[in-house]
Formats: C-alpha cells, structure tokens, sequence
C-alpha cells in the first residue's frame, strides 16, 4: 500500500503509549466485552476471537474523504515497518492495524451483524473528534471500541517495501482484522492527556 495513501492513519499510531494502557491478552474462550485488549492483543489471538464481541483500545485515525474509513492501531508502532510482538512467522507481515466500520458497513464477503449500536455511535464519534481536533489543534486520539472483531477465512498479507498488500480489509486488503462497532467506550486526546467528552450535541 503506498506510504502517501494512508498517511492519515499512521500519525495517531506512533504516538507515545499512555500510560494507562491495558497489555492483557485474550482469553481461548474469548474475552469478556468488558476486558480492554489492545490491537496486538487483538491480532496475536485474531483465530480465536473472530465473530465475538470484544472491547480494544488503540491509536485511532480516519480517512473519509478517501473512503479509507477508520482504523485502530497498536501505540507505538509504524505500520509499514512493525509487527505485534511475538507473532507468529506467518503474521510478522501483518500491519498492527485494524479497520472500524460501524454496523452499516456493507461487504459481500461479510454477513450483516445481529445487533444495533449504542450511544454514542461510532459516526457521531467521529463527528465530535474531528470538531474537537480542528478547535484544539489535536490529532492524536486514543479511542476504546465495543464491537464484533472479523477476518478473512484465509487471509494473506504480503509486504515489500512500503506496499503492504492482500485479501484482508481496507485499501489493498492491508488490514488484517474488522471491528465493527456496538458502542464507543471512551477517547482521549493523546497530546494533551485529556479525556475527551462524547456526548453528541
């Protein structure tokens, strides 16, 4: 995936961990909703996960104008250069990034979700970060998701050089799992260490 196609998501993804983020795995049996995963979490457990209901934690970007949508990615990492830790060798090409959609999206690959989302939506959540970024000059968000995680049966991903390419999600199938969103649980500005309030006006 070309560098310049997706420079919208990797500001928020290299930004510092805070300090109160949550490193605990999943469970075989799949997590509690209310246990906070990260995305490495996530995507070192993705098999047993897939089609449960998950509560992941993450450097949020977007990219609406471009249809690229939003994503979810590991604190810390550059996705065109990093992998979650311990990963498996066949996933060391796997971006740590996961695509967000809301329970809207429309693939016919994907079968449609058997629940409504919750207050606050995930558009409306969107809506008030990007209104909140313009009047604080912020950009860099850490937003905790509830949602049903997905992936491709067989999934590839392959990557030379700064392209990253496959059959997963996103442009270029890049991405290797799919939250879809029930409710958003919290955001927080990672610059200025601040919650940020998500009721919609």
């Amino acid at each position: 995936m070309p560098r310049a196609l997706l420079c919208a998501f990797v500001f928020a993804s290299i930004a510092a961990t805070p300090a109160d983020a949550q490193k605990d795995g999943p469970n075989r049996g799949g997590p509690k909703p209310d246990r906070i995963l990260s995305v490495c979490d996530v995507l070192r457990d993705l098999p047993a996960l897939v089609g449960t209901l998950i509560t992941v934690r993450g450097a949020f970007g977007w990219d609406f104008q471009h249809g690229f949508g939003g994503s979810l990615a590991e604190f810390g990492l550059d996705p065109y250069k990093s992998h979650c830790s311990h990963a498996p060798r066949s996933e060391t090409s796997w971006p740590p990034w996961i695509k967000v959609e809301s329970v809207d999206y429309r693939d016919p690959e994907e079968r449609p979700v058997n629940f409504g989302e919750a207050s606050p939506r995930y558009r409306e959540v969107v809506d008030i970060l990007i209104a909140y970024g313009k009047r604080n000059r912020s950009e860099e968000f850490a937003v905790t998701f509830t949602g049903e995680i997905r992936s491709r049966s067989s999934l590839v991903i392959e990557r030379s050089g700064d392209d990253i390419v496959g059959n997963g999600y996103g442009q270029a199938g890049a991405w290797p799992a799919l939250l879809i969103v029930k409710t958003v649980v919290g955001a927080e500005d990672l610059r200025r260490r601040t919650k940020v309030t998500l009721v919609p006006r």
